[in-house]
């Protein structure tokens, strides 16, 4: 009896053990195979918010909780299945298959392991809102749920304004606007209590290309003089904007303008009359005290009232014997005067006078001069002219401003080896071919004149320009020493700097994108002083499309939609094949131009000027004369839809 207990309790222990054994091996092995279960996305209901520039997690969690360490976790935007902001498979995130536009600033939250698998996305910018599919797959099952991302953007500040509303009736039409939110925001109008007006009013929104949303409202109400309005544009408690305003037209204020335009334009007149007097009295006393030194020159030197005058006024006169002009049947105008060199008799007998200043001018022998008691003027300074023994006898000089100025015969000239020169050099008179065989040039303000016969004049065309191209040349600023931003460029332009030159070009032109405007500002400002470069725009066997050089001020909008105006900060010449050389201001003036290959950009930020040169011709194609800025950054685009490059040379 006792053996057959023993062996049955011995059973039933045994039994126990086997089954405990079988349960704790189910447990596990049911845990490992989650592939094998079916489960449900758990993500928000409604859209998840964050600041531009800010980061942000999207939630996204597995119902029942297990561990998702071995399957396929997929995210991605509903309009690009086939490039994932992020795909986690074989236990590591895949780089190959991934959106370029979110790698490096998205990664999995964490807690994979209790079905965790939201996404966190760094640096978030306006392009990223819009709706995100979290997908989660084994090999039996998948599931896929969406995130909607938006975007806040705080715009700008309420402006308000007041007008009388039509109609009259103490009605004010007062308006509010504000630009630049993401997404639409609420606009709303209270009075001084705090208490929101509804009755009639009115909101418009508006959105730019960037998705931007601009508000505008307006309303008609009583016109006060105390009880301000309030405009508030907002997206949320935190994210809003206030602006505040009376109701009422400032009439009283027209008055007091009234009468403040009235005493300047007053003091205007008064100062104007006192300029026209002072000017007056001064030239009185000026030609005074000129006919008072006239008289006594004349006394003593026994001459007649002058019939003859000779004056100078910075002006270069080509100089021929008579018998050079007489056949030749050349006129030598300088600004529109008829001068011609005649013999003292042919003087008398046509009883002309010497000026260079819209009058037929004469020259005498001094002899002939003292007997018609002619005067010589240069610049105002009476001298008379006379041979060198004579000038030496009386004692007298020439002065060509304020320079000592001797009138010789042209044997005298060659022995003594001058140069006629109008800026205070000791200054002599040859005949052309006498110059020309003494290989001297006539200098004008810096500009290089030949004394020329007038039909050489003519044949010549030489022109004195107001600025002078060897100066502007010598503030030439070496094409090394202005370095192009890289990270300025268009991204579809290639920049590349060399040691002698810097060329820029188009990178793909047979596919014209959505941009408007190619171009890369230097690295480097200039903010004092005259700088000159040049830029090499086309070669003379290709044909460029388009192109444009210029400058900018510091803190322009370097958006590529940004109109280049002077207004934005911009200042440019341009070249377009259908519409030709234009500058950037309204109206446009005509540039014409036959060929350039060439731009000369001259810089002086002293005077705030900025002028365009055709270096082929060395003439100047157009100045921009208020060009204020702090800071001038050179600018340069190679155009659209163009193979060939540009250089700064």
């Amino acid at each position: 009896m006792f053996t057959t207990v023993g062996n049955r309790g011995t059973m039933h222990l045994g039994l126990c053990l086997r089954v405990l054994i079988l349960a704790t091996l189910t447990v596990p092995i049911r845990a490992a195979q989650p592939a094998q279960e079916t489960f449900t996305l758990t993500v928000p209901d409604g859209p998840t918010s964050t600041l531009s520039g800010s980061s942000v997690s999207l939630l996204c969690e597995l119902s029942p909780i297990f561990n998702v360490e071995p399957m396929e976790v997929r995210w991605y935007r509903s309009s690009n299945s086939h490039s994932p902001a992020l795909l986690y498979k074989d236990h590591k995130i895949q780089e190959a298959p991934m959106d370029p536009q979110y790698r490096g600033r998205v990664s999995l939250t964490g807690g994979m392991e209790r079905g965790n698998v939201s996404l966190t996305l760094e640096r978030v910018t306006l392009e990223d809102r819009g709706e995100y599919v979290c997908q989660v797959s084994s090999e039996q099952w998948y599931e896929k749920a969406s995130v909607f991302l938006t975007v806040n953007v705080t715009g700008s500040e309420p402006v308000l304004s007041v007008a009388e509303a039509r109609g009259g009736g103490g009605q004010m039409n007062v308006t509010c606007s504000s630009e630049g939110w993401s997404p639409q925001p609420k606009l709303t109008w209270r009075n001084k209590e705090g208490t929101e007006i509804r009755n009639e009013q009115e909101v418009l929104n508006t959105s730019d290309p960037h998705g931007l949303v601009s508000v505008s409202s307006w309303l008609l109400y009583a016109s006060s003089y105390s009880d301000w309005l309030a405009c508030t544009v907002s997206l949320s408690e935190e994210a809003k904007r206030e602006g505040r305003i009376l109701p009422h037209t400032a009439v009283p204020g027209v008055y007091k303008e009234a009468f403040i335009v009235t005493l300047i334009l007053s003091l205007v007149i008064i100062c104007a009359l006192c300029s026209v007097i002072l000017c007056k009295r001064r030239g009185s006393m000026w030609s005074s005290s000129q006919k008072s030194r006239n008289r006594s020159d004349q006394t003593e030197l026994g001459q007649r009232p002058a019939e003859t005058e000779h004056l100078i006024e910075g002006a270069v006169n080509t100089v021929q014997t008579p018998t050079e002009q007489r056949p030749s049947g050349n006129d030598v105008n300088l600004e529109g005067a008829e001068n011609t060199v005649l013999t003292p008799t042919e003087q008398r007998a046509a009883g002309k006078e010497f000026n260079l200043e819209g009058a037929v001018n004469t020259v005498q022998t001094p002899a002939e001069q003292r007997a018609a008691g002619n005067d010589v003027h240069l610049e105002g300074a009476e001298n008379a002219v006379l041979t060198p023994t004579e000038q030496a006898a009386a004692g007298k000089d020439l002065n060509l401003e304020g320079a000592e100025n001797t009138v010789l015969t042209p044997t005298e000239q060659r022995a003594a080896g001058k140069e006629f020169n109008l800026e205070g050099a000791v200054n002599t008179v040859q005949t052309p071919t006498e110059q020309r065989a003494a290989g001297k040039d006539v200098h004008l303000k810096g500009a290089e004149n030949t004394l020329l016969t007038p039909t050489e004049q003519r044949a010549a065309g030489n022109d004195v320009h107001l600025e002078d191209w060897h100066q502007v040349k010598g503030f030439k600023v070496p094409p090394e020493n202005i370095i192009l931003d890289e990270k300025t460029a268009h991204p579809a332009i290639r920049v590349n700097q060399g040691k002698r030159a810097c060329y820029i070009k188009e990178k793909d032109t047979e596919k014209p994108s959505v941009r408007t405007h190619l171009h890369v500002f230097s690295k480097e400002s200039f903010s004092s002083g005259q700088h000159y470069w040049e830029v090499k725009v086309k070669d003379s066997s290709t044909e460029k499309l388009s192109w444009y050089v210029g400058v900018a001020r510091e803190n322009v909008e370097r958006r590529p939609t940004v109109p280049l105006t002077p207004q934005n900060g911009f200042w440019i010449l341009s070249y377009d094949k259908e519409k030709g050389f234009q500058v950037n201001t309204d109206p446009q003036p005509p540039i014409t131009v036959a060929e350039l290959t060439i731009v000369g950009v001259f810089l002086d930020c002293d005077r705030h000027t900025l002028s365009f040169y055709n270096v082929d011709t060395k003439s100047l194609l157009y100045t921009f004369t208020d060009v204020k800025t702090s800071n001038y950054f050179p600018v340069f685009s190679p155009g659209q839809r163009d193979k060939y490059t540009i250089r700064i040379i």
